[in-house]
């Protein structure tokens, strides 16, 4: 193999390292801003649910008790999932 050949083979893998980089950078962006698109509405669900909950608890059934409580749980859920794909696609530090 000539230099010039394991030059143009080592130039290729740096550039492809470097695309590989761009694109976790990148899925890094996106998920940090669909976290944000998501966790704003959630916070405005979840508070709006308490609230009607905690006005309205009193005058409640069971099952409409258990609706409420089952409603902000899966909001939590949701949040527990924004929380964990952002740590997923949070740059690792090498070891």
């Amino acid at each position: 193999m000539t230099s010039f050949s394991f030059l143009t083979i080592q130039r290729k893998r740096v550039e492809e390292r470097i695309e590989r980089l761009d694109r976790m950078a990148s899925l890094g962006q996106l998920s940090a801003g669909l976290a944000h698109e998501i966790r704003n509405p959630l916070s405005g669900m979840k508070m709006s649910t308490q609230v009607l909950h905690s006005r309205l608890k009193d005058h409640l059934g069971t099952m409409e008790d258990k609706m409420f409580l089952a409603n902000i749980k899966e909001i939590d859920r949701l949040n527990k999932l924004i929380t964990e794909l952002l740590e997923f696609s949070k740059p690792q530090t090498p070891l």
